[in-house]
């Protein structure tokens, strides 16, 4: 294993599944830029906007209701498991 691979830190995906878990949020918040962390909303915490986190944040586009907007990335299924196996460590909430 080279240096650089001992250095790196895991990846983590986070995906959020209500607005309203506030626990998972002060969590990621904490957690932060200095580690190698994703959000992914889906379900009902689309709605959300959390822009002003310093983080990598996606939202579900097949969890968009039709006119829904969204200032996150929208991505799709498959790059949703992407994602999944791409990361260390997976948190769902």
């Amino acid at each position: 294993m080279s240096e650089d691979e001992t250095k790196k830190k895991p990846a983590r995906l986070h995906i959020l599944k209500s607005k309203d878990n506030r626990y998972a949020l002060e969590l990621i918040e904490k957690q932060g830029p200095s580690n190698s962390i994703t959000l992914l909303l889906i379900q009902d915490a689309v709605e959300m906007d959390l822009s002003g986190l310093k983080i990598p944040c996606f939202v579900l586009s097949g969890d968009l209701k039709s006119e829904q907007q969204s200032p996150h990335e929208k991505i799709a299924y498959a790059e949703m498991l992407r994602l999944i196996f791409k990361a260390d460590t997976v948190m769902v909430w």
